[in-house]
């Protein structure tokens, strides 16, 4: 009787940790912080055409090198250009220290350390989230602690904390709605899967994330915790209790925001946007309602005129040409975002674009109310999405780019590691084989 041998791979899960390491890179430094001063002088095509390109030709293992390249690159641009030259150049200028560059340092500097340590043999992909989370929450807070005690202030009087005598401060992050899409990943975690949460996080993490949440609240932040506990809802199969609350919530809030229109940012905002709705528009608005109905009111004329879209990374151009015929309030602010990463995506990439979206849409979507192994996964990414509709800011922000990989190209499906008992039942089958 001869016996098959095993497979010499049987004993690995399914995940390809050169896989895992690239989506950990993208995941870590793609999350939030925009790196302006790269992207601002370098056309977005060349960062986007070699990675497409090495994943064209499948050349895994040489995107696994450009990628740990660039993240070196990126660290090394990051410390050299915030810690040795702007803050010794405000320091010598008596400005002071900005911890907001040091607090982005020290996040490059722990995951260049991480990936340096051997984060290429991160199990699954899941745990790669929660090792960027746990990076993540604790130097956030600290760098917002630092800028409350510092008596740091951007200036903007939109930043005053809704019922704190301080300002919103955003950490690493560049304003309060940047951090609401950031704390998306970790509510959603916490709310979806609690077990998971305290199993991976524990109470201090779970302290961190309150105290965040409490220093800078948004309503981009209240907009995810409320989607959230809608797909929670939903995926509990109780659909009447979700319309009920729909039915309740809705109207509630708009009588609430008319009532406290001009005590409270968040309301505000709510009657500008039925404002603009109504064809009202002026310069004494919300400048978040303003962005935003630019923003659809480009995308609108665009697909009008130019169905396939007006081309990568030219939001800018077509807000230059309809932004302005809708309103010239407020100059032009976000005018190479629109304030929205999805509404840019479709205004550049048109129909096709839409197309896509609504593919890598109902991907994570069945992923996430699935029962898979990708429900976690999915609702995370459905998460970013929903972000990045209501306040994302380009691709290489809110994880953008990682959503859509995750959902076209198929990789991200093996990421998910088999119960190490469910291999060695595999490999004992394969062993104890016998031929007909």
């Amino acid at each position: 009787m001869s016996k098959m041998k095993p497979s010499p791979h049987a004993s690995r899960g399914p995940g390809s940790s050169t896989i895992l390491g690239v989506a950990l890179f993208f995941f870590l430094f793609t999350w939030g912080i925009k790196f302006d001063f790269v992207l601002g002088t370098t056309p977005l095509w060349f960062y986007v055409s070699i990675p497409l390109f090495l994943i064209c030709i499948g050349r895994i293992g040489a995107l696994t090198g450009f990628v740990l390249v660039a993240a070196t690159t990126f660290a090394l641009l990051l410390l050299h250009l915030y810690v040795a030259t702007e803050l010794t150049g405000m320091s010598s200028a008596g400005a002071g220290v900005d911890v907001r560059h040091i607090g982005i340092a020290v996040f490059a500097s722990v995951t260049v350390a991480c990936l340096a340590k051997g984060v290429l043999s991160v199990s699954s992909f899941e745990e790669a989230i929660l090792l960027a989370v746990r990076i993540f929450l604790p130097i956030q807070l600290a760098v917002m602690i630092a800028q409350t005690v510092l008596g740091y202030s951007s200036g903007n009087s939109q930043y005053q904390h809704y019922f704190l005598p301080i300002e919103r401060q955003g950490g690493i992050l560049r304003e309060p709605s940047h951090v609401g899409i950031m704390l998306s990943i970790p509510i959603s975690i916490l709310l979806q899967f609690p077990r998971r949460w305290i199993a991976e996080m524990g109470l201090l993490q779970s302290a961190i994330l309150f105290m965040i949440v409490v220093l800078c609240p948004s309503a981009t932040l209240i907009v995810s915790v409320f989607l959230n506990v809608v797909v929670l809802l939903a995926r509990s199969n109780r659909g009447r209790l979700v319309l009920l609350a729909a039915m309740i919530v809705a109207p509630s809030l708009l009588s609430i925001a008319y009532v406290l229109r001009d005590q409270n940012p968040i309301f505000e905002r709510i009657i500008d946007l039925l404002d603009i709705l109504s064809g009202r528009i002026n310069g004494h608005q919300n400048v978040s309602s303003i962005v935003y109905a630019k923003s659809v009111y480009v995308l609108q004329r665009v697909m009008e005129s130019y169905p396939f879209g007006f081309g990568l990374d030219n939001y800018i151009f077509a807000n230059w040409t309809y932004g302005f015929q809708l309103t010239t309030a407020f100059g032009n602010i976000n005018e190479r975002d629109g304030s929205s990463a999805v509404l840019k995506f479709l205004t550049e990439f048109g129909g096709a674009g839409l197309l896509l979206f609504l593919i890598v849409l109902v991907k994570h979507t069945r992923d996430a109310f699935g029962s898979g192994p990708r429900k976690m996964i999915g609702a995370i990414f459905l998460n970013l999405l929903i972000g990045n509709v209501i306040r994302g800011a380009g691709y290489f922000d809110g994880g953008f780019l990682l959503a859509f990989a995750g959902a076209l190209t198929g990789n991200l499906a093996s990421l998910h590691r088999r119960p190490r008992k469910m291999m060695r039942m595999k490999t004992a089958v394969q062993v104890g084989a016998t031929p007909n």
